[in-house]
């Protein structure tokens, strides 16, 4: 019988069962691990969205910027962050200082697949009569400080808050949720 020599041995079934079972495991976890990051990124990007179109609008208040309605160049009196009723969708509109006020959505931000406004709180407005899922934040031309934070409730009644409104945005089916806060004082804020 010949000997075959020591260099020429692989592996035991049993050695390779067991890389490939750690193998198995390591590329679980490390997918479970790339889904919440990539979930918790796409949550913070909308976040850093909404904030950024409020922003937008409190600024377009403070210097006054005038907006092109129906071809005129007209003052704006309000810019508004309407948080639509489908929970996927914000609007950045200017209301116009005519004495019938017209309203020109400027932005429209779709949230990504997955995400959506979980809730909107806006302080003292009771929340039988004013649904959380349509409310607006309101920032008057000179100011630029949040002049109006309202919900709008069953029969077209509103709610002007006199607290700060609260916008959370959740993803999908998990726990992972952010919350935007608008102040009367003019801070808007991630948290």
């Amino acid at each position: 019988m010949k000997l075959i020599p020591t260099f020429l041995k692989g592996f035991t079934l049993v050695e390779l069962l067991i890389v490939i079972s750690i193998i198995a495991i390591l590329s679980t976890v490390g997918y479970i691990q790339f889904r919440s990051f990539s979930s918790t990124q796409i949550l913070n990007d909308s976040t850093g969205q909404i904030q950024s179109l409020l922003r937008v609008a409190q600024t377009n208040a403070t210097t006054s910027l005038t907006s092109n309605v129906l071809g005129l160049n007209r003052a704006c009196k309000n810019w508004i962050v309407t948080f639509n009723t489908n929970k996927t969708q914000a609007s950045l509109i200017c209301q116009t200082a005519e004495a019938i006020p017209q309203e020109s959505e400027k932005t429209l931000l779709t949230l990504p697949a997955n995400l959506s406004i979980s809730s909107i709180t806006a302080g003292s407005c009771d929340p039988l009569l004013y649904p959380a899922n349509s409310a607006s934040v309101v920032f008057s031309v000179l100011y630029g400080k949040v002049s109006l934070i309202m919900a709008r409730g069953v029969a077209g009644f509103e709610c002007e808050s006199s607290s700060d409104m609260t916008v959370s945005l959740k993803y999908g089916s998990t726990n992972i949720t952010k919350d935007i806060v608008s102040c009367k004082g003019g801070s808007i804020d991630v948290k």
